[in-house]
């Protein structure tokens, strides 16, 4: 089969555009062309990488995996909490459970102050962010080691910033802001910071936002959720007769947090 010289296609072509009678000078731009031109003039700004804070920080620990007796305990005490059974709770908990530094402690005195019968009470939130948040084993004695959550509190540097006035961002990638739902200045990862002095309105517990200063010295707002202080509630789990029990749930001194 003989080839059809290419100049003579584009003959033809040009013939037929003629007969229609429609001068190709005249034609519109290909459609294609448009959609190109369109896409590159609304093709939004590329931002610049927010720039990662390299001061100290405090990554996450889990150490529940180097007893798997705990790890499968504490597995069924997060299952427990998420469905709010007070009954399997109060079960793991050890006589003298402490609940605070003033002298409180005992089941009746933890019953009193989180009523576990109540499905709304704040005691399911507070186990739940405990326990999602890792930790590890402290040898508080030479014949005990105890597992204490969360790593905020159990793996806190005893170099690091005064942990009375600071605070470990525990979630990822979280954006430093300017102001309140501003914008952002800095992208913060597992970093220690510190609160501002004189912003009390950004230090109550129920304040969405937390006004705080890095280690570089930007000082801005991150959300409270995505930070932690290690005065804040942690836990602590003894292997008693073979059993895990709760021996602790506290918040605040940071005075030696076991049972005398």
């Amino acid at each position: 089969m003989k080839h059809i010289p290419f100049v003579l296609i584009l003959f033809v072509a040009c013939s037929e555009s003629s007969d229609t009678g429609v001068d190709p000078s005249t034609q519109a731009i290909p459609q294609a062309t448009e959609t190109t031109t369109r896409t590159t003039e609304t093709a939004p700004a590329v931002s610049p990488a927010l720039p990662a804070e390299n001061g100290p920080k405090l990554r996450p620990v889990d150490e529940a995996a180097q007893d798997p007796t705990f790890a499968a305990f504490r597995a069924r005490l997060r299952d427990a909490v998420r469905r709010h059974d007070s009954s399997y709770l109060l079960s793991i908990l050890h006589p003298n459970i402490r609940t605070d530094f003033g002298g409180g402690g005992g089941i009746e005195d933890f019953k009193k102050k989180w009523t576990p019968e109540n499905p709304n009470a704040k005691i399911w939130t507070v186990l739940d962010d405990i326990l999602r948040l890792g930790g590890s084993f402290r040898q508080f004695s030479a014949d005990q080691k105890s597992f204490c959550a969360p790593y905020v509190f159990s793996e806190y540097p005893d170099d690091g910033p005064d942990p009375y006035a600071a605070l470990v961002v525990i979630e990822p990638n979280t954006l430093l802001l300017d102001t309140p739902n501003g914008n952002p200045i800095a992208t913060l990862d597992a970093d220690i910071v510190t609160f501002v002095q004189g912003a009390p309105e950004y230090s109550r517990p129920e304040s969405e936002w937390r006004k705080v200063t890095t280690a570089s010295g930007k000082t801005g707002f991150g959300p409270s959720k995505s930070v932690r202080t290690q005065l804040d509630y942690r836990a602590c789990f003894d292997k008693i007769g073979g059993e895990w029990k709760m021996m602790l749930l506290v918040a605040g001194d940071l005075g030696r947090s076991n049972l005398e």
